[in-house]
């Protein structure tokens, strides 16, 4: 478990501010939690969560209150939010629109057959077919962080993510004085190497993800 705790030992090592005389506490817990969700935007599969999803009367839907994005739409669910159902297949909206143009139209059911997604509105998806209110899917998306308020707080993400928000807090905490160019200089090296760390992270997802490993049935 990673706390707020050892990010600040680790910011205030590197800076020679143990104390946190020039970067205060509360600040620090602040950019802690803008790390958090500046790494969640860039790397969605850094904080997912899986529900079972209740659904309103037809085809749109709205992902859950603090999502980001939709990550998988899993299987159908019964009322108890526990019981399996029918797999869902992920599938793309404008295929569905070809074929069957007047689908949005369709009598509601309780069983889904297929969810489609477009970053183009990344809280909500659409369902095939239309869902009777109250029907249950298990969905992953991609959750805000909370804040972080205190050093003993646990933060959303896992340790794997240490260095990166590290380098994001010496980005804010030398932005900070970048009136000074030697500042502005490692502030600016500082966020660089905050991208390139969350980057590395998600081109090394890319290429090991069981699912590319995976053949068609």
């Amino acid at each position: 478990m990673l706390t707020a705790l050892a990010v600040t030992q680790r910011f205030g090592y590197v800076v020679q501010d143990s104390e946190h005389i020039r970067w205060t506490e509360p600040e620090l817990l602040r950019w802690i939690s803008d790390a958090q969700v500046a790494i969640v935007v860039r790397r969605p599969s850094a904080n997912p969560r899986t529900v079972a999803h209740a659904l309103v009367a037809g085809s749109k839907q709205s992902l859950p209150a603090g999502a980001i994005s939709l990550l998988d739409v899993i299987r159908n669910v019964e009322a108890d939010g526990i019981t399996p159902g029918r797999a869902i297949r992920m599938v793309d909206r404008r295929t569905l629109d070809e074929q069957m143009p007047d689908w949005h139209a369709m009598p509601a059911a309780t069983r889904i057959v297929h969810a489609m997604y477009n970053m183009g509105d990344p809280k909500s998806f659409y369902v095939y077919p239309p869902a009777l209110a109250g029907s249950r899917i298990e969905l992953t998306y991609s959750d805000t962080p909370p804040d972080i308020e205190r050093l003993s707080d646990a933060l959303a993400l896992d340790r794997l993510y240490l260095t990166a928000i590290v380098d994001y807090l010496l980005y804010r905490g030398y932005a900070k004085d970048a009136a000074y160019a030697a500042n502005a200089g490692l502030a600016e090296a500082y966020f660089n190497a905050f991208e390139s760390q969350v980057g590395t992270l998600n081109q090394v997802e890319s290429t090991t993800t069981v699912n590319n490993k995976l053949s068609t049935p």
